[in-house]
């Protein structure tokens, strides 16, 4: 074996090494760059909507109980003066109308909002990503195995990122009878010119 021979004797395992170093690399960058960042902005987001939701409640939980304390004091002062309104009989009178109007508006809010529906959507979402793990390549897997583990752990991952991308996608869709109607707007305005 001459000393030009040697390394195309050793060419197709290195090739084969290097094929292998790529695949786990890249493995490794997808797992943390995409999995890992994806599964912290969805643990980030549920947790700040699950705030915001709280938050929403307790103002209007706190809304309607000074309404009920506003307007219990209203009924007590107007049985126990028989004289002409006072000025808190006027304060708490206007108190039990406004506080429910405001606690209203905090309703609009949440609807609004949906923090409690996006926070189910992120948590669902997080906890599948995990799920997709269980097609994780192994360490120890052989080169082929490993690429047909990494490929089924990808695409897993990926199809849960599509799943929740998807769930937006039903809320910004227009409607085939708004865009039919848009449609004949802009050919009647067009007509007239």
């Amino acid at each position: 074996m001459t000393h030009e021979q040697q390394p195309d004797e050793i060419q197709p395992a290195v090739a084969s090494e290097i094929n292998d170093i790529g695949w786990r690399l890249r493995n490794t960058l997808f797992r943390k760059v995409t999995v890992y960042d994806q599964s912290i902005y969805y643990s980030d987001t549920a947790k700040r909507n699950r705030t915001a939701s709280k938050q929403v409640n307790r103002i209007r939980a706190l809304l309607s109980l000074l309404t009920g304390i506003a307007s219990a004091l209203a009924a007590l002062l107007v049985s126990i003066t028989n004289g002409p309104n006072t000025i808190v009989l006027n304060f708490l009178a206007v108190m039990a109308v406004a506080l429910p109007a405001f606690a209203a508006a905090f309703n609009t809010l949440a609807d609004l909002y949906q923090w409690d529906r996006t926070t189910r959507i992120y948590d669902t979402a997080q906890r599948t990503l995990k799920y997709a793990e269980a097609y994780e390549p192994n360490i120890s897997d052989e080169e082929k195995e490993y690429r047909k583990k990494q490929m089924r752990y990808a695409q897993a991952a990926l199809q849960i990122m599509r799943d929740e991308q998807a769930q937006w996608g039903l809320s910004i869709r227009i409607p085939k009878d708004n865009e039919k109607f848009v449609q004949e707007q802009i050919g009647k305005i067009t007509q007239k010119k």
